[in-house]
């Protein structure tokens, strides 16, 4: 008798996934589909991974709820943009722009972007790369002062723009100076 692994579930129509298998109990096996992935969701997870160094020095100071106790998305997709970073709490995305989107044609593009994500009631922050590497105290008190305006647009009754345990302080950078 042979041991070979069962398959249990038929091949995927096309244009409706992926098979993939999942190991069960024993030696049997079966196979499932994955629903297909998008374009946007897999650039996203490419630029997450190949993140340009302005990114990676905001992300240092947004990530883990380390600014101000929100949540911020890296590279999150909305179709058919990425945004550069997130707040889903607030809807406020942040975008870094660098040289080439001082050229006409991209300018025009980032309009046109700017329209489509503020008609689905999201704040757009724009800086430029060199913000972020030369002021990026700047840069911080800028969103800071976004989360404030729009938190205090939106106010919920378990919503702070503060840390737990911080008290009424504004976040402080990776280098530990404090913005008051």
């Amino acid at each position: 008798m042979s041991k070979e692994p069962r398959t249990a579930a038929s091949p995927p129509l096309p244009g409706r996934g992926e098979r993939i298998e999942v190991r069960g109990f024993g030696n049997s096996s079966r196979k499932k589909s994955r629903p297909p992935k998008s374009t946007t969701t897999a650039r996203a997870r490419n630029l997450r991974k190949n993140a340009p160094d302005c990114d990676r020095i905001l992300w240092r100071e947004l990530r883990n709820r380390k600014f101000a106790n929100y949540k911020f998305r890296r590279q999150h997709p909305v179709d058919p943009y990425t945004l550069d970073f997130y707040c889903p709490a607030l809807k406020i995305a942040i975008e870094l722009d660098g040289s080439g989107h001082s050229y006409r044609l991209h300018e025009q593009l980032d309009r046109v972007r700017e329209k489509f994500l503020i008609k689905r009631e999201l704040t757009v922050l724009r800086f430029w790369n060199h913000q972020v590497r030369e002021e990026l105290e700047s840069v911080v008190e800028a969103i800071w002062l976004a989360l404030e305006e729009r938190n205090a647009a939106n106010p919920s009754p378990s919503s702070s723009p503060f840390a737990k345990g911080r008290g009424e302080t504004r976040p402080s950078t990776s280098k530990g100076e404090s913005n008051d």
